[in-house]
C-alpha cells in the first residue's frame, strides 16, 4: 500500500510540473494568439533593422472610459532596447490599416504606444474607439532606422506577446540570429568596341559584309551639276564605354581635292555646294543604334546631305559623330553612313589626278 501511495503521488507531483510549465507560457485565461510570427529585415548579429511582429488575437481587446487594456511586446534579452523607440518609429495596424496613435487616449486616438528607455518592450494601451475584434491580424512595423539591433551571439531569440493589464492576449515567436545574412555579389564586364570602316555601292551601307574596296570614284566632274559620290562611307561602331565614343575625320591633303598636275586644289568648306562653284565636302547620310543614341555633329549632321550641305574637311580631326557620353550599339554597318560630294566651276583646271584620303578614328572613354 505504502508503495501505491508513493506512485501516486509520484504521478501527481510529475502532472502539477507540466501544468505549472504551461502555465507560464500560456497564462491561465489569456488567449494564445495564432499566425505568429516576426518578419526580420537582417538577421545578422549584432545588425539593426526593422521588423514587423504580427499575431491574430483570439479574443477581442476593448476599451473603455474606465479599462485601458494594455498589451506589450518584449524582446528576448541580448536585443537592443526596445523601449528606446519612439513612436515616429513604429506603426500599429489592425488588419493592415495603421491604428491612430497619440500621446494620450484624448480626441480620436486609438492607441498610445508606450516607451521606457533602456527596456527590453514597448507597450500599446489601447483607447475608448480602439477596440480590435477577434480574429484581427495585428502587426507592429518598426522602421528600418534606427530598428532594433540583434544580439552579438547567433542563436535563437523570443519576442513574447503579454497583457499588463485587462485583456487576453498571450504569444511568443522564436527568431533566428545568425553570424551572416547576407552574400556578396561580384560580377565585372570587359570593355569592348567594335570599329570598322567600309565603303558599299551594292546597298550603301545594309549589309554585313561590305563588297567595296574602300575607294571611292567621284567619276568626272562637271560644273552643270553638283555630283554625289555612288559609294557610301559604311563605318560599324559599338563601345560600352561609360564615357561614351566620338568618331572623328580629318583629310591628307590639308582640306580638299588635290591634282598634282596641273597643281591644283578644290578647296573643301562647310557650305550648300551648287553647280558652277568650287567645293567638297562630307555629309552623314544617317546613324542608326540598336541601343543607346548616336548624335550627329555639325556641320556634318545628317539630313543635309540632300540639300548638298557639306562639312569642311580639314587636315586635322574634326568630331562627326559621338554617343552623347554613353555606351552605344550600333547596328552594324548602318551605323554611321556618309557620303562625299564635289561641285566644280566651268574655269577649273581639268586633271585626272584629283585625290584625297580620308581617315576616320573613334576613341571610347572609359
Amino acid at each position: 500500500m505504502k508503495n501505491k501511495f508513493i506512485r501516486l503521488a509520484s504521478k501527481l507531483t510529475t502532472a502539477a510540473m507540466v501544468v505549472s510549465m504551461f502555465a507560464s507560457i500560456h497564462p491561465a485565461g489569456a488567449a494564445l494568439a495564432t499566425n505568429r510570427y516576426v518578419l526580420m529585415d537582417r538577421h545578422q548579429l549584432s545588425v539593426s533593422g526593422g521588423q514587423t511582429v504580427g499575431f491574430t488575437i483570439q479574443e477581442a481587446i476593448t476599451g473603455d472610459d474606465t479599462t485601458t487594456p494594455t498589451l506589450r511586446i518584449t524582446w528576448a534579452s541580448g536585443f537592443g532596447d526596445a523601449g528606446d523607440l519612439t513612436a515616429a518609429d513604429v506603426v500599429f495596424n489592425d488588419d493592415g490599416s495603421p491604428m491612430t496613435e497619440g500621446a494620450d487616449c484624448s480626441g480620436a486616438n486609438n492607441i498610445v504606444p508606450r516607451f521606457v528607455g533602456a527596456t527590453d518592450y514597448i507597450e500599446i494601451d489601447f483607447c475608448t474607439g480602439g477596440d480590435v475584434v477577434s480574429g484581427s491580424l495585428m502587426t507592429l512595423v518598426i522602421d528600418n532606422a534606427p530598428g532594433i539591433a540583434n544580439p552579438s551571439s547567433a542563436g535563437s531569440y523570443q519576442v513574447d506577446l503579454t497583457c499588463v493589464d485587462v485583456c487576453a492576449v498571450t504569444g511568443f515567436m522564436d527568431i533566428g540570429i545568425a553570424d551572416s545574412d547576407q552574400v556578396t555579389v561580384s560580377a565585372a564586364v570587359s570593355s569592348t568596341m567594335s570599329f570598322d570602316v567600309e565603303t558599299n555601292d551594292a546597298a550603301p551601307c545594309t549589309i554585313g559584309d561590305p563588297n567595296g574596296a574602300n575607294a571611292i570614284a567621284l567619276g568626272t566632274l562637271t560644273s552643270a551639276s553638283v555630283t554625289t559620290s555612288t559609294e557610301h562611307i559604311c563605318i560599324n561602331l559599338d563601345s560600352n564605354a561609360d564615357n561614351g565614343v566620338v568618331v572623328q575625320v580629318k583629310d591628307a591633303t590639308g582640306g580638299g581635292l588635290v591634282s598634282t598636275s596641273p597643281v591644283y586644289t578644290i578647296d573643301s568648306g562647310t557650305a550648300t555646294l551648287v553647280a558652277g562653284t568650287e567645293g567638297y565636302g562630307l555629309c552623314i547620310v544617317d546613324a542608326v543604334e540598336t541601343s543607346g543614341t548616336f548624335t550627329e555633329v555639325a556641320p556634318y549632321a545628317a539630313g543635309n546631305c540632300t540639300a548638298h550641305e557639306v562639312g569642311e574637311l580639314t587636315a586635322t580631326f574634326a568630331d562627326m559623330i559621338n554617343s552623347g557620353g554613353n555606351p552605344v550599339d550600333g547596328a552594324g554597318y548602318t551605323s554611321i553612313d556618309a557620303q562625299l560630294k564635289a561641285a566644280v566651276a566651268v574655269g577649273t583646271p581639268a586633271s585626272a589626278s584629283y585625290t584625297d584620303t580620308l581617315t576616320f578614328r573613334a576613341t571610347s572613354t572609359y
